[in-house]
């Protein structure tokens, strides 16, 4: 399945966006924040939902607004072609739909089969990647992912179980140990073999019984291999007694079928085909009699048709077209009749429409070609369009009429609202005003709060005795000074309030430094109180500030308020702004209407002109009417209906004359037919001669079509007497080959007859009956295990002598078997006498110890070798297994890692039962993943990657997509690496995004078929 074409609604930076794929390799080039990542991103999330709004970075939704989403259109391996759309609106993955092949629409169920059921964390880690996810292994343990790199085919742990088994081991038995419990029965076992042997010294006859019990042992050792002997020979005689029977009828078969003769070959079916060949020639025998009567039959009936010559020498053929081409020319004739009536009617009829100067000989000699009707049409096209001129411009001028007088009345109306408002002069002099005013406000503020502080500052220094330095003061007061004007400039701004508040946020942050600047300072004795004398001048220039104010509040007019200051100053600046917008409409309004009067008097001039080209239209139209004779009255269009209509007349009187014509032919035609047909009805000698030649034709055919048939009859007759005479022939010869085969088969045995022939035939398989009733008797005799010497003592032995033998053996078996029972019994004896002399308790309870701990000794014994043995043959199966059992997907990582590095490692592979991946160098050393380089560390994770990618490819084929994963690759390596790569695009569509032109480049120098794109 690929991709063949991408369209973005809107996606991050994307917004109305397309691009068109290829199969197989697709290189897509751009610069840094060209949109490679986020083009990967849209196509994963068109597959597999939306991220979560709650990480809208990688949500990407569109940085433009508009539409969130777009669709991909998916080719599949049938060429069938499926489009999936998801976008943005209700839930965060995103609404999906699946338009498939034949126009049907579906959702998410259909997306998740045509992803075969793939989860977005397995795709976006195995076929849609980048550099970040391919530097680490991290990516590729999600339990999907495991599951094929872990797992070869078995789920035992097998470290843990060998580490379980060697503790187990070093439990039981350890080299100098003391503590396992197998060393410890060994001690013990010694040290009672040690105090057995210090006991059974003490007696003197214990070793003579004993050793006589060992000869007594080994004598019975002797008779029972006696025993087994004489046993095996009585079985071989009882062998040779019962296949005594089945060898005899073997040898009787073999003498009956020595006596029989010997066929080497015999036809295969010899006698079933014998009697098909006789069945066939009786067959044949007989057809071949009925073929000969049925020929005599046809030659009879052949002879008795006979044909009258001069009838045949007629056609039948050229009767039937005759008959058929003079019936279409009387009807014809007829209509043509008919035709010419019409015709000369209408004709009539179009002349009296036309008027009654109209004659024939008119409407003949009247132009009504082509050049005059485009004389007429050409006066219409020009008529036409001064007419619609000339209506256009009367509808345009009692238009602009309309638009002069309205816009007239608008322009009074704003004329004496203009006049109604102050002059532009008044409104300034007004808004100066009270902007002095607010400034003076300001001011009248600004030194009550100075006045305010120096007189806190006043009593602050009397109370502390202590004097401000000349330089402080001066410093606090420059700054005052400053910000008394900045206030008063910021003042003159529309927001007056919030320079209002400005100023008191800086008093404030002023008084501050100087309180602190106090405090640093030394303090010194008040003597001269200049704060003082400070506090009378702001006092004074308060005084004249408010009386300024107050002469300017009286030039305003008595009824104006000062608390309402802020709003006139507001109402004056709108007057302002709305006198200043209505003058500039007057003058838009005075331009306007000068514009509509020049367009008026323009259209009033193209009027005269249209009128004037039309009074000479229309002289050239009547001189055109008096040439032709035609009514002063009639328009263009009126004339071409004439025209039409004298043309039509004229079509009228062409046609009946040519009508006439063939009428007057057609007559003299059938005046021809009717003499010729009297003369072929006088030749053939018939009676009664109808009038009408169609008549004389019907019968004429009639008495041909009996002569044909009376013909055909004949010549079928003949062909079937030649065809039976054929048959006949054939049937001769085909019952002579069947004798001949008959012979042959014969012959093939040297025989003459049949009956010689069934005969040898029965002799042959009573000859193999006997041989296979002599391979069932050789069958039994082996599964009976009857070999070459039993054969042959039935062969030289009669049976009462091998039934003799087979007791005499017998009896032998019995008296060996008494003489085991009597050394036996002899046996018990002299283990009875040991076991008295053992009857000491001491002695009796060390042989039971010994007896428990050898036990008890073997038993660990036994333990510790198998769990020895089973370590050192999980060892060897863990080595032999690590070498073939690796999954598949490492067994593919290994071949094209080894491929990518030149040989240089080797494999890759997973110890059994361990979750961890070694990488094994050319030398045989084994190394994690981590030890490699950056580089080599990525190609690994790389060929992992395309092994999981071939394994997985069984149920599903999605694209493959890259984005720029060969940074860190040199340029060896790398051309390995696009060269495996390659290889995927045989099953897979790949897209390799990249900011490097050097991989381009590369991806022709090795002359890889890919299809370029470039992001912008």
């Amino acid at each position: 399945m690929y991709i063949r074409s991408i369209h973005i609604y809107g996606f991050g930076k994307y917004h109305d966006f397309c691009l068109d794929l290829k199969p197989g390799f697709n290189v897509i080039e751009g610069m840094n924040e060209a949109g490679k990542s986020t083009l990967l991103a849209f196509i994963k999330a068109v597959l597999f939902g939306f991220e979560n709004r709650r990480s809208p970075a990688m949500r990407y939704e569109p940085l433009e607004g508009g539409s969130f989403g777009g669709n991909l259109l998916l080719v599949d391996e049938g060429g069938a072609e499926y489009q999936i759309e998801r976008t943005g609106k209700r839930t965060s993955l995103g609404s999906v739909r699946v338009t498939m092949p034949d126009g049907t629409e579906h959702g998410d169920e259909i997306l998740a089969a045509l992803l075969a059921g793939m989860s977005p964390t397995f795709y976006a880690n195995i076929f849609a990647f980048g550099l970040t996810e391919l530097s680490y292994l991290t990516t590729l343990t999600q339990e999907e992912v495991t599951s094929y790199l872990y797992h070869a085919g078995t789920n035992l742990s097998l470290p843990t179980l060998k580490k379980t088994w060697h503790e187990e081991q070093e439990r039981l038995f350890k080299r100098r140990g003391a503590q396992p419990s197998l060393n410890q029965l060994l001690t013990q076992l010694e040290e009672i073999e040690q105090q057995i042997e210090s006991l059974q010294r003490e007696n003197e006859y214990y070793n003579d019984w004993l050793a006589k019990r060992e000869e007594l042992d080994h004598e019975i050792n002797q008779l029972e291999k006696q025993m087994v002997l004489l046993s095996n020979e009585q079985k071989q005689w009882l062998k040779s007694k019962e296949a005594y029977a089945l060898q005899k009828e073997w040898k009787v078969c073999q003498e009956q079928a020595s006596q029989l003769p010997l066929v080497d070959s015999f036809p295969e079916n010899g006698v079933r085909r014998l009697e098909d060949i006789e069945q066939r020639i009786l067959t044949a025998s007989v057809e071949l009699e009925e073929t000969r009567q049925r020929l005599d039959k046809l030659i009879i009936e052949r002879d008795a048709i006979i044909l009258d010559p001069r009838i045949e020498q007629l056609q039948i053929e050229w009767v039937g077209e005759q008959k058929d081409r003079w019936q279409q020319k009387r009807e014809r004739l007829e209509i043509i009749e008919k035709e010419v009536a019409w015709l000369d009617r209408e004709l009539q009829r179009a002349i009296q429409q036309l008027g009654l100067e109209w004659t024939e000989q008119r409407l003949r000699q009247f132009d009504v070609s082509l050049s005059k009707k485009e004389i007429i049409r050409d006066h219409r096209r020009r008529m036409e369009p001064l007419q619609a001129g000339l209506q256009a411009i009367a509808e345009l001028l009692q238009t602009k009429q309309a638009e002069l007088e309205a816009y007239r009345q608008q322009a009074d109306q704003v004329r004496e609202q203009v006049s109604a408002l102050r002059s532009e002069q008044q409104l300034v002099e007004l808004e100066a005003r009270l902007t002095a005013c607010q400034r003076l406000l300001l001011e009248i503020e600004t030194i009550k709060q100075q006045e305010a502080w120096l007189n806190l500052q006043l009593s602050d220094a009397q109370r502390s005795s202590t004097v401000i330095g000349p330089n402080r003061l001066l410093i606090f007061l420059v700054l005052i000074g400053l910000l008394g004007t900045v206030a008063i400039t910021i003042v003159n701004a529309p927001f007056s309030w919030i320079a209002l508040i400005s100023l008191a946020i800086a008093l404030i942050a002023s008084a501050a430094i100087y309180v602190t600047s106090i405090r640093k300072g030394p303090p010194q004795q008040a003597t001269d109180h200049p704060l003082q004398k400070e506090a009378h001048a702001l006092q004074k220039k308060r005084i004249e500030t408010e009386r300024r104010l107050s002469r300017l509040v009286d030039s305003l007019g008595a009824g104006f308020d000062l608390s309402s200051l802020q709003q006139a100053l507001i109402e004056v600046k709108e007057q302002r702004e709305h006198r200043l917008k209505q003058t500039d409409k007057l003058v838009w309004l005075e331009e306007l209407l000068e514009q509509l009067e020049r367009e008026r008097q323009q259209l009033n001039d193209r009027q005269q002109t249209l009128l004037k080209q039309q009074e000479q239209e229309q002289a050239e139209w009547q001189a055109l009417l008096d040439e032709d004779g035609l009514s002063e009255r009639l328009s263009p269009d009126g004339v071409l209906e004439v025209l039409a209509l004298v043309e039509q007349s004229q079509q009228l009187l062409l046609k009946r004359d040519r009508e006439q014509e063939i009428q007057v032919s057609l007559q003299a035609e059938w005046q021809g037919f009717h003499d010729k047909m009297s003369a072929v009805w006088q030749q053939i000698e018939l009676p009664d001669q109808p009038d009408d030649p169609l008549r004389m034709l019907v019968e004429l055919k009639q008495v041909m079509t009996r002569e044909k048939q009376r013909a055909e009859a004949k010549e079928i007759l003949e062909k079937e007497s030649e065809a039976e005479h054929a048959r006949l022939q054939m049937k001769e010869r085909f019952l002579e080959k069947l004798r001949e085969q008959r012979l042959d088969l014969l012959r093939s045995i040297s025989v003459t007859d049949s009956e010689s022939f069934r005969r040898l035939y029965r002799q042959m398989k009573e000859r193999e009956q006997l041989e296979e009733r002599m391979r069932m008797l050789e069958l039994t005799m082996d599964t009976a295990d009857v070999d070459e010497r039993i054969k042959k003592r039935i062969d030289e032995y009669p049976l009462d002598y091998i039934e003799q033998q087979a007791n005499r053996y017998a009896t032998k078996g019995a008296e060996a078997q008494m003489r085991l029972k009597q050394l036996a019994d002899e046996r018990g004896q002299y283990t009875n006498r040991l076991r008295q002399l053992e009857h000491g308790e001491q002695l009796s309870q060390l042989k039971q110890q010994r007896q428990e701990c050898l036990t008890a000794a073997q038993t660990e014994a036994k333990r510790w070798i198998t769990l020895r043995l089973a370590n050192r043959l999980l060892a060897q199966t863990q080595e032999s297994y690590e070498a073939r059992k690796q999954p598949q997907v490492l067994r593919e990582a290994s071949a094209l890692f080894s491929e990518m590095t030149a040989a240089r490692y080797q494999r890759v592979l997973s110890p059994i039962g361990e979750e961890r991946l070694l990488v094994e160098r050319e030398d045989g050393l084994r190394m994690e993943p981590q030890y490699l380089s950056r580089g080599a560390r990525e190609q690994l994770f790389l060929c992992l990657r395309f092994g999981l990618i071939k394994e997985s490819s069984k149920t599903s084929r999605p694209p493959i997509i890259l984005d720029d994963i060969f940074v860190n690759f040199d340029d060896n390596r790398k051309r390995a690496a696009l060269d495996c790569l390659h290889r995927f695009t045989s099953e897979h569509q790949i897209l390799y995004f990249t900011c490097q032109q050097r991989a381009g480049q590369m991806v022709d120098e090795l002359n890889l078929s890919c299809h370029h794109a470039r992001l912008e």
